[in-house]
This record gives C-alpha cells, structure tokens and sequence, in this order.
C-alpha cells in the first residue's frame, strides 16, 4: 500500500464561526471511514495539519478541505510518499493549545515570537507536528 503524508496550512476565515468540536467530530467520523490519520493544530488565526494514509484517500481529504468555507488562503507544503505514520494513533489529533514546555521549546527552535507557518520549512514543520503530537500523548496519558 503506497501511504503518503500531506501537510497544508490556512488561514482562518474570519467570516466563518469555528466551531472546533463539530470540526474534529465531522473530520474523525471521515477520516476514520477512509483510515485517514493526522494532527490538527488550531489557534484560530492558523490550521496547520498533517493528513496520513493511502494517497487516494489523501487526496480526497485534502480536496475537500479546500472547497471548506472555514479556511482560506489555503497552502499545501508538501505531499510525499512514507513508509510508516507519524500519527497513526488518531482519526484526527486536534490541539488548540500547546503546553507552555511546548511553546518554549517551538519558540526556542523556530526562533519566533508567534507561530508564522509560513516562514517554517517542511522539515521544521514536521518537526513541530511531531512536538505536539508528543504533547498530546503526554495529556492523554494524564487523563487516563
């Protein structure tokens, strides 16, 4: 099976309500029917997101997002084949806040105030969806 890894990044619209649970409820329900995984980062003036699975069915997502009134400006970074996921644990990871460990560490190593997805190249911004994702399983281990 020929897996691949798309990641993009958006603006938010602002003439859109983001309503995020509805966002992530709508997106696990698809993409666990199409066994699409990935990461979405929100901070409600950016999506950053990394889609996983089987490039057909990444392609589809991925359409589908551009033709969604909620983002604009919409950026594909890259899209490339890999052999194994980097978040293959969700249908759809969402994280709206980093830890403030987190933050530093992003901050540290993009040397930025703010989170600009533009001025981060597609190693790094692998390398950030990779920290949060970390961030997240050391929340949910919390929880558990």
């Amino acid at each position: 099976m020929n897996l691949c890894r798309l990641i993009y990044f958006s603006e938010a619209n602002p003439s859109q309500i983001l309503d995020v649970d509805q966002i992530i409820a709508t997106s696990q329900r698809n993409n666990a029917a199409a066994d699409v995984t990935g990461i979405l980062y929100c901070d409600g003036s950016y999506f950053v997101q990394a889609l996983e699975g089987r490039r057909s069915r990444v392609t589809k997502t991925y359409n589908r997002i551009v033709h969604d009134k909620r983002h604009q400006n919409i950026y594909l970074v890259s899209c490339y084949d890999i052999r194994e996921r980097l978040f293959g644990g969700w249908s759809m990871a969402l994280l709206q806040y980093m830890s403030q460990p987190a933050r530093e560490q992003i901050t540290s190593f993009f040397s930025l105030n703010a989170f600009d997805p533009e001025n981060v190249t597609v190693e790094n911004m692998v390398y950030f969806l990779q920290l949060l994702a970390a961030d997240l399983r050391r929340t949910e281990r919390r929880l558990a």
